[in-house]
């Protein structure tokens, strides 16, 4: 692989491009992990706006019609819905995994059993999420595309 770097303090904004005689798996796993890199999040704390780059989000919850973005040790709001945060974090490591949580896979240690058919995901950081049943299949759906990219 060859790769090339041109900086130029003229343009606006950086821009990405790559040229292959064939998207492998590899490639597909680099392009998924820039996109992961230049997304972010807007978050609210204590009256202020913040961007939250993608990679620090542990996972994001819905309560009470809020959306609460879970970081490692902070928590901030988001006026988006869990909705149109899963439409637009669907090429990324986030996954539903109960009706009101988005999980990062890429903060998911281990998955254990756990009552009634659910499954606790244990994050890197030791807090414990509850997957229902019904979102067991989407987890493994994207750990299996994970672990191929």
């Amino acid at each position: 692989m060859k790769l090339t770097v041109y900086e130029n303090p003229e343009l606006a904004e950086t821009e990405i491009s790559i040229h292959c005689p064939c998207l492998d798996a590899p490639l597909k796993r680099l392009i998924e992990q820039i996109r992961h890199y230049t997304f972010s999040l807007e978050v609210q704390k204590d009256e202020e706006t913040w961007q939250m780059p993608l990679d620090r989000v542990l996972y994001l919850e819905t309560v009470d019609r809020s959306t609460f973005v879970y970081a490692c040790q902070e928590t901030y709001t988001c006026r988006r819905t869990l909705s149109e945060l899963e439409e637009s974090l669907a090429h990324t490591p986030f996954v539903r995994i109960s009706r009101s949580c988005l999980l990062n896979t890429e903060h998911l240690s281990c998955v254990r059993p756990y009552v009634n058919h659910r499954l606790l995901a244990v994050l890197d950081n030791g807090e414990n999420l509850l997957i229902s049943r019904n979102y067991i299949s989407a987890l493994k759906k994207k750990l299996k595309e994970r672990s191929l990219l």
